[in-house]
Protein backbone atom coordinates (compact mmCIF):
# COMPACT_ATOMS: atom_id res chain seq x y z
CA UNK A 1 0.00 0.00 0.00
CA UNK A 2 1.62 3.44 -0.37
CA UNK A 3 1.65 5.44 2.55
CA UNK A 4 3.88 7.30 4.86
CA UNK A 5 6.86 5.52 6.09
CA UNK A 6 9.66 6.27 8.75
CA UNK A 7 10.01 9.61 9.98
CA UNK A 8 13.61 10.96 11.12
CA UNK A 9 14.40 13.22 13.45
CA UNK A 10 17.14 15.33 14.51
CA UNK A 11 17.02 15.96 18.69
CA UNK A 12 19.55 17.28 20.97
CA UNK A 13 18.91 15.35 24.10
CA UNK A 14 18.87 11.31 22.59
CA UNK A 15 18.09 9.93 26.28
CA UNK A 16 15.59 11.92 27.23
CA UNK A 17 13.92 11.56 23.82
CA UNK A 18 14.11 7.87 24.18
CA UNK A 19 13.06 8.00 27.64
CA UNK A 20 9.87 9.93 26.03
CA UNK A 21 9.21 7.47 22.77
CA UNK A 22 9.49 4.34 24.45
CA UNK A 23 7.55 5.24 28.57
CA UNK A 24 4.88 7.37 26.95
CA UNK A 25 4.63 6.61 23.55
CA UNK A 26 4.91 3.15 23.81
CA UNK A 27 7.40 2.38 20.98
CA UNK A 28 9.97 -0.11 21.07
CA UNK A 29 13.54 0.10 19.92
CA UNK A 30 13.97 -1.79 16.78
CA UNK A 31 17.58 -0.83 15.77
CA UNK A 32 20.40 1.59 16.24
CA UNK A 33 23.15 2.26 14.18
CA UNK A 34 25.94 5.45 14.69
CA UNK A 35 24.12 7.82 16.36
CA UNK A 36 20.74 7.13 15.19
CA UNK A 37 18.00 5.10 17.06
CA UNK A 38 14.97 3.64 15.25
CA UNK A 39 11.69 2.80 17.40
CA UNK A 40 8.58 1.30 16.43
CA UNK A 41 5.63 -0.92 16.89
CA UNK A 42 5.37 -4.42 16.53
CA UNK A 43 8.55 -4.72 14.10
CA UNK A 44 7.04 -2.02 12.09
CA UNK A 45 10.10 1.22 12.23
CA UNK A 46 7.97 4.21 12.74
CA UNK A 47 10.13 7.41 13.90
CA UNK A 48 14.20 6.96 13.69
CA UNK A 49 15.99 9.52 15.92
CA UNK A 50 19.32 10.99 15.11
CA UNK A 51 21.26 12.03 17.59
CA UNK A 52 22.85 15.87 16.86
CA UNK A 53 23.30 17.42 20.16
CA UNK A 54 24.66 21.21 18.39
CA UNK A 55 21.71 21.29 16.25
CA UNK A 56 19.46 24.56 17.02
CA UNK A 57 15.57 24.86 16.23
CA UNK A 58 15.47 27.65 13.89
CA UNK A 59 12.26 29.25 12.15
CA UNK A 60 11.29 27.38 8.72
CA UNK A 61 9.61 24.76 6.52
CA UNK A 62 9.44 21.83 8.43
CA UNK A 63 7.09 19.35 10.69
CA UNK A 64 3.89 20.31 12.10
CA UNK A 65 2.95 17.00 13.33
CA UNK A 66 3.58 13.12 12.46
CA UNK A 67 0.81 11.20 12.67
CA UNK A 68 0.74 8.02 14.44
CA UNK A 69 -2.55 5.66 13.21
CA UNK A 70 -3.55 2.94 15.75
CA UNK A 71 -5.70 -0.11 14.98
CA UNK A 72 -9.06 0.44 16.58
CA UNK A 73 -10.82 2.87 18.72
CA UNK A 74 -10.39 0.80 21.54
CA UNK A 75 -6.76 1.46 21.31
CA UNK A 76 -6.65 5.06 21.33
CA UNK A 77 -8.67 4.95 24.09
CA UNK A 78 -6.29 2.76 26.28
CA UNK A 79 -3.81 5.34 24.87
CA UNK A 80 -5.44 8.48 26.33
CA UNK A 81 -6.11 6.74 30.03
CA UNK A 82 -2.26 6.09 29.87
CA UNK A 83 -1.61 9.54 29.00
CA UNK A 84 -4.18 10.90 31.62
CA UNK A 85 -2.81 8.05 34.08
CA UNK A 86 0.56 9.38 33.61
CA UNK A 87 -0.52 12.96 33.49
CA UNK A 88 1.22 14.10 30.14
CA UNK A 89 0.38 17.28 28.75
CA UNK A 90 -1.91 17.28 25.65
CA UNK A 91 -2.41 20.46 22.99
CA UNK A 92 -6.01 18.81 22.32
CA UNK A 93 -8.39 16.21 20.95
CA UNK A 94 -10.77 16.91 17.65
CA UNK A 95 -13.34 14.60 16.07
CA UNK A 96 -12.27 15.29 12.52
CA UNK A 97 -15.29 12.76 11.67
CA UNK A 98 -12.81 11.05 9.31
CA UNK A 99 -10.99 10.41 12.40
CA UNK A 100 -10.30 10.93 16.35
CA UNK A 101 -7.09 12.53 17.17
CA UNK A 102 -4.82 13.04 20.22
CA UNK A 103 -2.34 15.79 19.64
CA UNK A 104 0.71 16.51 21.71
CA UNK A 105 4.14 17.06 21.52
CA UNK A 106 7.56 15.19 22.69
CA UNK A 107 10.14 16.85 25.02
CA UNK A 108 11.97 19.01 22.21
CA UNK A 109 8.47 20.02 20.82
CA UNK A 110 8.37 17.93 17.43
CA UNK A 111 4.28 17.80 17.06
CA UNK A 112 2.98 13.90 17.36
CA UNK A 113 -1.04 13.40 16.16
CA UNK A 114 -2.38 10.06 17.98
CA UNK A 115 -5.59 8.56 16.12
CA UNK A 116 -7.88 6.32 15.12
CA UNK A 117 -9.79 6.20 11.68
CA UNK A 118 -13.42 5.40 11.31
CA UNK A 119 -14.75 2.88 9.32
CA UNK A 120 -14.02 4.51 5.09
CA UNK A 121 -18.11 4.20 4.55
CA UNK A 122 -18.44 6.75 7.26
CA UNK A 123 -16.45 9.30 5.95
CA UNK A 124 -18.55 11.32 3.56
CA UNK A 125 -21.20 11.47 0.57
CA UNK A 126 -21.34 10.63 -3.05
CA UNK A 127 -17.22 9.66 -2.66
CA UNK A 128 -16.56 13.36 -1.27
CA UNK A 129 -14.37 12.97 2.02
CA UNK A 130 -15.91 15.29 4.48
CA UNK A 131 -13.20 16.54 7.73
CA UNK A 132 -14.15 18.57 9.94
CA UNK A 133 -12.93 19.89 13.42
CA UNK A 134 -15.26 19.58 16.37
CA UNK A 135 -14.95 18.35 19.97
CA UNK A 136 -13.16 14.64 20.73
CA UNK A 137 -16.03 12.59 22.61
CA UNK A 138 -13.67 11.70 25.05
CA UNK A 139 -15.55 10.18 27.27
CA UNK A 140 -17.06 7.86 24.60
CA UNK A 141 -13.73 7.08 23.52
CA UNK A 142 -12.76 5.52 27.12
CA UNK A 143 -15.55 3.63 27.46
CA UNK A 144 -14.64 1.95 24.76
CA UNK A 145 -11.07 1.42 26.12
CA UNK A 146 -8.92 -2.19 26.77
CA UNK A 147 -9.63 -3.00 29.68
CA UNK A 148 -5.76 -3.90 30.22
CA UNK A 149 -3.13 -1.18 30.72
CA UNK A 150 -1.32 0.38 27.95
CA UNK A 151 2.44 -0.92 27.80
CA UNK A 152 3.35 -0.67 24.14
CA UNK A 153 1.40 0.60 20.29
CA UNK A 154 -0.34 -2.83 19.55
CA UNK A 155 0.21 -4.50 15.77
CA UNK A 156 -1.21 -3.11 13.48
CA UNK A 157 0.06 0.71 13.85
CA UNK A 158 1.14 2.43 11.28
CA UNK A 159 2.60 6.19 10.44
CA UNK A 160 -0.79 7.95 8.78
CA UNK A 161 0.36 10.87 7.55
CA UNK A 162 2.63 13.57 7.88
CA UNK A 163 1.53 17.64 8.72
CA UNK A 164 4.11 20.47 7.17
CA UNK A 165 4.54 23.87 7.74
CA UNK A 166 5.49 24.77 3.95
CA UNK A 167 7.33 28.11 2.85
CA UNK A 168 5.06 28.38 0.22
CA UNK A 169 1.76 25.88 -0.09
CA UNK A 170 0.39 26.27 -3.24
CA UNK A 171 3.70 25.30 -4.66
CA UNK A 172 4.49 22.82 -2.69
CA UNK A 173 0.63 21.54 -3.14
CA UNK A 174 1.90 21.42 -6.83
CA UNK A 175 4.85 19.44 -6.08
CA UNK A 176 2.73 16.30 -4.27
CA UNK A 177 -0.17 16.38 -6.79
CA UNK A 178 1.56 16.75 -10.20
CA UNK A 179 4.76 14.90 -9.34
CA UNK A 180 4.05 12.62 -6.71
CA UNK A 181 0.77 12.41 -8.39
CA UNK A 182 -1.16 12.68 -4.91
CA UNK A 183 -5.07 13.44 -5.16
CA UNK A 184 -6.74 16.81 -4.00
CA UNK A 185 -8.50 15.53 -0.75
CA UNK A 186 -9.46 19.20 0.92
CA UNK A 187 -8.80 22.58 1.81
CA UNK A 188 -8.33 24.43 4.96
CA UNK A 189 -7.44 28.35 5.74
CA UNK A 190 -4.50 27.87 5.38
CA UNK A 191 -3.68 24.24 4.09
CA UNK A 192 -4.70 21.67 1.67
CA UNK A 193 -4.86 18.08 1.95
CA UNK A 194 -3.69 15.31 -0.23
CA UNK A 195 -3.05 11.45 -0.36
CA UNK A 196 -2.95 8.12 -2.18
CA UNK A 197 -5.70 5.73 -3.22
CA UNK A 198 -8.54 8.01 -2.06
CA UNK A 199 -7.60 8.19 2.18
CA UNK A 200 -8.04 10.92 3.86
CA UNK A 201 -4.50 12.15 3.69
CA UNK A 202 -1.32 11.31 3.29
CA UNK A 203 0.44 14.60 3.50
CA UNK A 204 -1.31 18.04 4.28
CA UNK A 205 1.04 21.39 3.60
CA UNK A 206 -0.07 24.44 5.19
CA UNK A 207 1.19 28.19 5.86
CA UNK A 208 0.54 28.44 9.50
CA UNK A 209 4.28 29.32 10.63
CA UNK A 210 3.88 32.45 8.00
CA UNK A 211 3.68 32.82 4.91
CA UNK A 212 7.07 32.55 2.68
CA UNK A 213 9.08 31.53 5.92
CA UNK A 214 12.58 30.20 4.73
CA UNK A 215 13.30 26.43 3.03
CA UNK A 216 13.46 23.22 5.51
CA UNK A 217 16.83 24.23 7.57
CA UNK A 218 18.63 21.36 8.97
CA UNK A 219 18.94 21.65 12.51
CA UNK A 220 16.39 20.16 15.57
CA UNK A 221 12.97 18.88 14.18
CA UNK A 222 12.60 16.58 11.16
CA UNK A 223 15.20 15.73 9.67
CA UNK A 224 13.40 13.38 6.18
CA UNK A 225 10.43 11.09 6.03
CA UNK A 226 9.86 8.21 4.09
CA UNK A 227 7.49 7.57 1.27
CA UNK A 228 6.30 4.26 -0.29
CA UNK A 229 5.55 5.12 -3.49
CA UNK A 230 5.60 3.54 -6.94
CA UNK A 231 5.55 6.81 -9.01
CA UNK A 232 8.95 7.51 -8.51
CA UNK A 233 11.74 5.13 -8.51
CA UNK A 234 13.71 4.47 -5.19
CA UNK A 235 16.06 7.46 -4.37
CA UNK A 236 15.83 10.79 -2.21
CA UNK A 237 13.88 14.49 -3.78
CA UNK A 238 13.40 17.48 -1.86
CA UNK A 239 9.72 18.96 -1.95
CA UNK A 240 9.73 23.21 -2.75
CA UNK A 241 10.10 23.84 1.08
CA UNK A 242 13.33 21.60 1.10
CA UNK A 243 11.70 18.69 2.86
CA UNK A 244 13.80 15.40 1.93
CA UNK A 245 11.67 12.49 0.91
CA UNK A 246 12.87 9.24 0.56
CA UNK A 247 11.17 7.49 -1.79
CA UNK A 248 10.97 3.64 -1.02
CA UNK A 249 9.22 0.90 -3.33
CA UNK A 250 5.95 -0.03 -2.73
CA UNK A 251 6.41 -4.16 -2.06
CA UNK A 252 8.06 -3.49 0.32
CA UNK A 253 5.47 -1.62 2.65
CA UNK A 254 4.48 -3.76 5.38
CA UNK A 255 0.48 -3.61 4.46
CA UNK A 256 -1.61 -2.70 7.77
CA UNK A 257 -4.26 -5.48 8.94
Amino acid sequence: MRRIGTVHLNVKDLKKQLEFYQSTLGMQQLDEQGNAVTLGAAGLPLVTLHHTPNAQRTRGAGLYHFAVLLPSRADLGQFIQHIAEKRIPVQGASDHHVSEALYMADPEGNGIEIYRDRPEAEWGKNGQIEMTTARMDVEGVLQAAKAEPFKLLPEGTIMGHIHLHASNVPEAARYYLNTLQMEHIADYPGAQFMSYDHYHHHVAVNSWNGQGVPAHPEGLGLRSYELFTDVLPEGTVTDPSGIVLNIKPLQVAVAAP
